[in-house]
């Protein structure tokens, strides 16, 4: 008897988790996409005023941020620097699929970011400020609409990790 109910209680606290942990998720992502939108901008005032090369630009921005995107800047900062016959997409595409795969963003999310290298490094320099401004007004639209849909997301994923649990319960018992 002692261990039905062990076993029911462990079922209903995993998936109650299990719910919450999909929420939570979602909010990790909407702060990760703001990370990415300042720099961004950070990355186009570089470019805008200093007009420095990128393994620069990507160096600065990795002292100013954290985290997944901070190794990746240093990285790319490395591997520009170093130069050994890849193009810049193709350093870039192989820093996403190797830094930020791993991440709480999403796939969409990693395909508008290799889009983004596919445009940057063969442009001049207006041409890049305007993919990045376009890049981080794109990324602004998304982020309000993710954020209006974030408290629904997370209530129902809590409320679906809580009901599925108590489900399992009842079929088990």
């Amino acid at each position: 008897m002692y261990l039905k109910l062990f076993g029911s209680a462990l079922v209903f606290l995993s998936s109650a988790y299990a719910g919450w942990s999909v929420g939570e998720r979602c909010r990790k992502r909407i702060r990760m996409l703001y990370e990415w939108r300042k720099l961004l901008c950070m990355i186009e005032g570089e470019v805008r005023y200093c007009q420095a090369p990128f393994a620069e630009v990507f160096e600065h921005a990795g002292h100013r941020t954290s985290g997944e995107f901070a190794k990746w800047f240093f990285w790319l900062s490395k591997e520009l620097k170093r130069y050994e016959g890849k193009t810049f997409c193709q350093i870039w595409e192989e820093g996403v699929h190797t830094y930020l795969r791993d991440t709480v963003l999403t796939e969409g999310d990693l395909r508008q970011i290799k889009e983004l290298g596919n445009q940057l490094g063969f442009l001049d320099v207006r041409m890049q400020e305007t993919v990045l401004r376009q890049a981080s007004i794109q990324l602004e639209n998304e982020i309000q609409s993710l954020e209006r849909a974030l408290p629904e997301k997370q209530k129902l994923s809590r409320m679906l990790g809580v009901s599925i649990g108590l489900f399992c319960i009842v079929i088990f018992l």
